[in-house]
């Protein structure tokens, strides 16, 4: 969510000092693909960790094949954990 929320400083920035400058606009996209693409794959890293406990590593693949393999309850999730 953290990562989010810097996107969302950084492009209010951008439209206050109305930047149209296509590299910072296009770093920007990257930036937030980047975070959305964290944020989806690694929803479960910290539950598996504490209730499995398992390695970091371990984990995290773990956790990328259950948001690959359950996408829409994964988007849910997602979007729920960013509203609250």
């Amino acid at each position: 969510m953290f990562g989010i929320v810097v996107f969302l400083n950084i492009l209010s920035k951008v439209y206050i000092y109305k930047i149209n400058n296509g590299l910072v606009m296009s770093l920007m996209v990257v930036r937030l693909m980047f975070v959305l693409g964290v944020t989806f794959l690694f929803q479960y890293t910290k539950v598996i960790i504490i209730i499995e406990k398992i390695s970091v590593f371990d984990a995290v693949k773990e956790s990328i094949a259950l948001s690959v393999e359950h996408r829409n309850t994964t988007a849910k999730l997602v979007i729920i954990s960013l509203i609250f």
